[in-house]
């Protein structure tokens, strides 16, 4: 599975450094749009990105309630039975956004530039965004709470792994 996962990698991305360094004199345009926005490519950007988005000042009132990513969740922050304040609603809001932007950017990427298996992950992952859509909004409508918003998240990043087993295994 690795050589299977990181070969594609390899070649995207020595690809686009003969490209950059000019060892490919031509490719077509359709070939070029295909590398640049290939899903490792996507992946490999927005995986530069969260770091800078989870450590903003401006979202740390939100990751004292929730994790930036499903996995930095902690027991405490599934338990709490708070409602969101009108002072997280700003922030929430801003940060729901960026975070649907990255989703999509990715999704379209997937069904856009991936293989069969990548277009399959995409449209499951749609599925799970629309989930992670509603989620957002019933917390920021005070229908659910920060615990309850929390564990929805973690259910999400659950389907996101099982997806990714079921369609990238090997059979």
């Amino acid at each position: 599975m690795l050589i299977k996962t990181q070969f594609p990698r390899l070649l995207v991305m020595s690809s686009l450094l003969f490209l950059s360094i000019g060892c490919v004199s031509e490719v077509s345009d359709e070939e070029f749009e295909r590398i640049k926005y290939s899903p490792i490519v996507t992946l490999d950007h927005i995986s530069k990105e969260l770091p800078i988005m989870c450590n903003r000042e401006e979202y740390k009132i939100i990751f004292t309630k929730s994790g930036c990513r499903p996995d930095d969740i902690t027991l405490e922050q599934l338990a709490d039975n708070a409602m969101i304040s009108e002072v997280e609603k700003a922030a929430f809001s801003k940060y729901s956004l960026e975070v649907e932007g990255i989703y999509k950017r990715f999704i379209e990427s997937l069904k856009n530039y991936g293989t069969p298996e990548d277009k399959e992950f995409g449209s499951a992952l749609e599925r799970i965004n629309s989930r992670r859509e509603k989620n957002a909004v019933d917390l920021l409508d005070g229908k659910i709470t920060w615990g309850d918003y929390n564990k929805n998240q973690k259910d999400m990043e659950q389907s996101i792994k099982d997806a990714v087993r079921r369609i990238y295994s090997t059979k």
